[in-house]
């Protein structure tokens, strides 16, 4: 261990400690690798994530507009193709596309109007003649509050 001492202007004594050797010597693993275990790489796959997660609902849905889905559905469905997928980007590529979530307003960029929100945690395609109009931030258009 590097011990070093300092006195300020002022008279005060800082005091600096220093282990020389690796994080794995301490038994703590480094910045990278729990950086690398945490997060999965950057999506770099020829196409769109939002188109990702759209397709891997078409296919679980089958198109069908009373069909219901999980994001858990979506995420197991995309992991097939793309072992590397982030389960969060997944969430939230589905909250920022779905018309009437209430985080839907933190992703203002880019939405698409795909999928409404039936329940907690239960979606299914979006059909504007049955559910309505929605604005961006996940309200109803027309409806009072």
């Amino acid at each position: 261990m590097n011990i070093k001492s300092i006195k300020s202007e002022q008279g005060e004594y800082i005091t600096s400690t220093e282990k020389i050797g690796s994080y794995e010597d301490l038994g703590v693993a480094s910045s990278s690798k729990v950086r690398t275990n945490i997060n999965s790489p950057r999506w770099n796959q020829p196409i769109k994530i939002k188109d990702a997660v759209h397709e891997a609902v078409q296919t679980i849905t089958n198109n069908d507009l009373s069909k219901e889905f999980r994001l858990s559905d979506v995420y197991n469905e995309l992991v097939k193709q793309y072992p590397d997928i982030n389960r969060s980007t997944v969430d939230c590529q589905v909250y920022c596309d779905c018309v009437n979530h209430t985080s839907r307003r933190h992703y203002p960029s880019g939405q698409k109007d795909l999928y409404y929100r039936t329940g907690k945690g239960v979606y299914r395609l979006y059909n504007k003649s049955l559910d309505g109009e929605w604005d961006w931030e996940g309200k109803q258009i027309g409806k009072e509050s």
